[in-house]
């Protein structure tokens, strides 16, 4: 599917297509690293400078994959899209709003929900691959997963789906 819009032209000059192939590969050691600024608002403390490598973004522009890395600084971060992280290397120490704090360092894998806020504080330089996903709208999604599962619209259109989901059936 070609994007034609705006918000396309702008994904593609963010997130460039290296080569007509169905893949792209990048190495963690590339050197094209482009400011990715933290809003000022969210620093609590330090001076945290983030930079970031654009990978790819899905053809639909739901979803994108990303190199980030960041310096030492404490700021609140606010989750527009779905992000999945992988840390490569340093340290973060991350609050959630019910105030628990997770650290994360080479190796940890965590999924932050769309709409979440966390603080992030950077005790060492921190790098991290973010795959990055937006959540369709609720219609679009139902609509798809009734094209998938066909069987199942004549349930959904009584508001039993849910209901014959949790039941045991005992067939005579």
């Amino acid at each position: 599917m070609t994007d034609t819009s705006l918000a396309g032209a702008a994904r593609s000059a963010i997130f460039p297509r290296t080569s007509a192939s169905d893949f792209t590969i990048s190495h963690s050691d590339r050197n094209d690293w482009r400011p990715a600024p933290i809003n000022p608002s969210w620093i609590l403390s330090g001076r945290p400078v983030a930079q970031h490598i654009p990978i790819g973004i899905g053809e639909d522009g739901y979803s994108s994959v990303s190199l980030w890395r960041c310096t030492e600084g404490r700021f609140r971060w606010h989750f527009k899209w779905e992000e999945s992280v992988y840390i490569l290397s340093g340290e973060v120490e991350v609050s959630s709003s019910d105030g628990s704090i997770t650290l994360l360092t080479a190796g940890s894998v965590a999924l932050f929900q769309a709409g979440s806020t966390a603080i992030w504080n950077v005790t060492q330089p921190v790098q991290k691959m973010a795959v990055c996903r937006k959540a369709l709208p609720a219609r679009v999604a139902n609509t798809l997963r009734l094209i998938k599962r066909p069987w199942s619209l004549p349930l959904v259109a009584f508001g039993i789906a849910a209901t014959l989901a949790s039941v045991d059936f005992v067939w005579a």
